[in-house]
């Protein structure tokens, strides 16, 4: 009889056991799997919220940029420049690899691989921004900064930022990461009125954008970030600090060699001040072929949509006219 009653005892004391070790795994397991369900509730919740009143995703296929009305003299030699911005569109197919993957490692390296939205970058932006205690790094991709451009405003909130990434999601959907990718280089702003890739290689290293070296390349692509701020050579110093970080990030992401990216290190940037001013060859024909288009066209479109004018122009007759004109008007000086 006192055998059953221990055995009784035993028994009831491994249930006992088992049931504190059935609850003690059990609770860590019903609260990660609260914590996932509140996170996946969350995420559900803000897309329900924030994708009611998405705007359409335009036709940016047919997107024609504000680009450079050409004013061109009989010889084919450029007489006049007009617009409100300084654009010249390419074709990303034209541009070298090096060119690309500037702007790749500047501002979106896995450009390529992401969905719209880099879980990593974002992981990475979070951290950093935790240890310096504010806003210090962002992680928008390139999708995000052409559906920020192109359908968002620029305004600096949260929702902002929420709508940007489920549009970029969608933006994915609808273009190529190469129709994305041209999108972006010719529509963004680098400084000194500038906007796009080929014009920001004309304004600072007077090339076209197919002929940047590596260097060259990481400079511009560099000044994305704040190109008021670092355009050279007012701020050299600063150029030159986002030339090392963008040389720095192609050689990370094996975009160039150790050795390419040293030497554009220390290579001096050789830039050319201005664009050409071809109106100051003929300045009077130019200006009376510019009213005629304006009173003819309209301003939209000589300011905005790229027109090509040939004219009959001879430079020859006009700087003869010209010379002629300022020797007339020294002799009559002398005269009175």
């Amino acid at each position: 009889m006192n055998m059953k009653k221990r055995s009784v005892r035993i028994s009831n004391s491994g249930l006992a056991l088992s049931l504190i070790a059935w609850i003690g795994a059990g609770i860590p397991l019903m609260l990660l799997l609260a914590l996932l369900s509140g996170v996946a509730g969350g995420i559900l919740g803000t897309y329900l919220v924030f994708s009611k009143d998405l705007p359409d995703i335009p036709d940016l296929r047919a997107y024609r940029p504000k680009t450079v009305s050409t004013f061109y003299a009989d010889d084919g030699s450029v007489i006049g420049l007009f617009y409100k911005e300084k654009r010249f569109p390419i074709s990303v197919d034209s541009l070298p690899p090096h060119v690309l993957n500037a702007f790749l490692a500047a501002e979106d390296a896995r450009f390529f691989s992401h969905p719209g939205v880099d879980p990593i970058g974002v992981g990475r932006a979070v951290v950093k921004n935790l240890k310096v205690g504010n806003y210090a790094q962002g992680a928008s991709t390139i999708t995000q900064q052409v559906t920020r451009n192109f359908i968002l405003s620029r305004e600096k909130k949260f929702s902002r930022k929420i709508r940007e990434a489920l549009l970029a999601f969608r933006l994915e959907k609808t273009l190529s990461k190469k129709e994305i990718l041209g999108l972006y280089l010719n529509e963004i702003y680098l400084g000194r009125g500038a906007y796009g890739i080929e014009a920001a290689s004309a304004v600072y290293f007077g090339k076209k954008s197919t002929e940047l070296t590596i260097p060259e390349a990481a400079l511009i692509a560099g000044l994305v970030s704040n190109p008021t701020k670092n355009a050279p050579p007012k701020n050299m110093e600063g150029a030159l600090k986002r030339r090392e970080f963008v040389l720095t990030s192609m050689l990370r992401n094996n975009f160039i060699t150790s050795e390419e990216c040293n030497s554009g290190m220390v290579e001096v940037p050789k830039f050319r001040e201005n664009l050409p001013t071809p109106a100051e060859r003929t300045p009077y024909f130019t200006e009376a072929a510019r009213q005629y288009i304006l009173e003819k066209y309209g301003a939209q479109k000589l300011y905005d949509e790229g027109l090509q004018v040939w004219t009959t122009c001879d430079i020859r007759l006009q700087e003869r006219a010209a010379e002629s004109l300022l020797k007339g008007a020294q002799a009559w000086e002398r005269r009175q």
